[in-house]
């Protein structure tokens, strides 16, 4: 964060990095819990919170982040991203077998969730679907963007998957 805001010292000299881009890279911390929260907060990063990888409830550790955060030459506001995992498919049915099926990366897991009463969710459906729990997931915790990973074994299915958010941020279709 000193070398973007070119206050990087190395034996008492100034150190810049080049090229300077015209538009300085944003700074965002991924995190799981309250620590990495207020980690964020204390630097003034935007916050990605990994609720596909996290056992927290999502609703207190954005909270300890926007409750303590400090503005900073990255953000003068808190700014925050959840990580979610989803399974979009053309029917709900489909996407039910691909989620029972396994997650691939998230199979390791399983056991430990089934004991856990806070399992990460995955977020599974059809388009509306899951443009209805995404927007939930928006006005619950009044985040301000979506990273989504979609852990399918099947690469084809995978992409469809993939192509079908896609459709999400391309709005209805005019006739």
């Amino acid at each position: 964060m000193q070398l973007l805001s070119s206050e990087f010292l190395l034996d008492g000299q100034p150190v810049i990095a080049r090229p300077v881009p015209a538009l300085p890279p944003e700074v965002w911390m991924l995190g799981t819990n309250q620590k990495s929260a207020a980690y964020a907060a204390q630097h003034g990063t935007g916050y990605v919170f990994g609720q596909f990888m996290s056992d927290r409830e999502p609703g207190e550790v954005i909270e300890a982040y926007r409750s303590t955060f400090q503005g900073s030459a990255c953000f003068s506001a808190p700014r925050v991203i959840m990580a979610v995992h989803v399974l979009c498919a053309d029917t709900e049915e489909e996407a039910r077998s691909l989620a029972a099926k396994g997650n691939g990366a998230f199979d390791r897991q399983a056991d430990e969730d089934a004991k856990n009463s806070l399992a990460r969710p995955i977020i599974k459906g059809t388009v509306d679907t899951v443009t209805d729990q995404l927007r939930q997931l928006e006005a619950a915790y009044q985040v301000d963007e979506f990273l989504v990973v979609t852990s399918i074994h099947d690469y084809n299915k995978r992409l469809r998957s993939y192509e079908l958010l896609a459709s999400l941020l391309q709005g209805p279709k005019q006739s």
